[in-house]
């Protein structure tokens, strides 16, 4: 065990000495701009990957864009349903004699009016 133990030692004191000598040298900045060139040019993607990329933003695109539709949809059939319901209770405000009916009916039209504002935005 011993053994093992001195030659463990002994590898980590070569990796120390390694990094010692390279610890505090410069390096010039053209030969590092021009590795990161380099490295950047070998990240550029083939013309199958650029286009299968393409194809996938392209699709996730129209899907965002179909759902927008819907929604903006939803939302006008949301609005004709709040005017429709308004409707009959005005008619029914009209035709009521009762002061408390009278208010409940001008509470939810005003609740459906609010509705609507929401829904417009």
């Amino acid at each position: 065990m011993r053994g093992g133990a001195a030659a463990y030692a002994a590898t980590l004191s070569v990796v120390a000495v390694l990094a010692c000598e390279n610890e505090r040298k410069s390096i010039p900045r053209d030969k590092v701009e021009d590795g990161f060139a380099e490295i950047l040019k070998s990240l550029q993607p083939t013309r199958t990957v650029f286009t299968v990329a393409k194809t996938m933003f392209k699709d996730a695109w129209n899907m965002r864009l179909n759902q927008a539709h819907r929604e903006k949809e939803d939302i006008a059939r949301q609005l004709r349903d709040a005017e429709k319901q308004i409707e009959p209770l005005l008619e029914r405000i009209v035709e009521a004699d009762n002061a408390s009916v009278i208010k409940a009916y001008e509470g939810k039209i005003a609740k459906l009016e609010r509705e609507k504002l929401l829904l417009a935005e």
